[in-house]
């Protein structure tokens, strides 16, 4: 039987480049993307399933595991790879609330949300299979050592290095291993992101600066 993985954020950086490895080593890869575009480049890959999904969306998470389900039947899933993973760069003094919590949304709750939803195609997977399921959660270097100016997404990774270990003792009670992975600094586009968006809100805060100064 074919395993099967689940991989969030499979449309660039590492998801796609995990999403590329397994596929290529005879894994089904059911791979989320959110843009149509993404989706249509995710189709032209052997052994890949795109599956829509914005992971801070429970509908989404759901219709998902429907989706997958209807797909493997009876011989569940072997992992999951909570890859999906957003920056947002400001000093703290101006840090915008809503960007937060959206940093917070996608690196901490959508891989507790996942994981918790998609659980009994793992069991499935286990009930089968003599190599029991897993999940993968990807956190960071940032995760451990805090720096300037990405103070979310420092205690994002964090709070995931955490929620790892603590899955790693309860989920072990359903033969389920919980792998923790805390790259380093890599050249994906997310690092691209990161530098574009703190150079877009540095001239965002000069120019209320001014426009403060000016007013005075």
């Amino acid at each position: 039987m074919k395993k099967s993985i689940l991989i969030t954020g499979a449309s660039s950086g590492m998801g796609l480049a995990n999403t590329i490895f397994f596929s290529r080593n005879g894994y089904l890869v059911f791979a989320t993307y959110r843009s149509q575009k993404d989706g249509d480049e995710l189709k032209k890959l052997k052994n890949v399933h795109p599956v829509k999904m914005d992971v801070t969306n429970v509908f989404d998470i759901q219709n998902a595991f429907t989706e997958v389900s209807g797909i493997l039947g009876k011989d569940g899933l072997f992992a999951i790879i909570n890859n999906a993973g957003i920056n947002y760069t400001a000093p703290f003094e101006f840090v915008d609330e809503k960007r937060a919590r959206q940093v917070m949304d996608v690196n901490i709750m959508a891989p507790y949300k996942i994981t918790q939803v998609f659980i009994p195609l793992l069991k499935k997977h286990n009930a089968k299979n003599d190599t029991k399921a897993r999940v993968v959660n990807i956190a960071s270097w940032a995760g451990y050592l805090g720096q300037p100016f990405i103070p979310f997404y420092n205690a994002s990774k964090a709070a995931l290095i955490g929620l790892s270990e603590s899955m790693y003792y309860d989920l072990g009670l359903l033969d389920i291993h919980v792998v923790l992975a805390s790259p380093g600094v890599t050249k994906t586009p997310l690092l691209e992101k990161t530098t574009d968006d703190g150079i877009q809100n540095l001239r965002g805060f000069q120019k209320k600066a001014r426009f403060f100064i000016s007013h005075i």
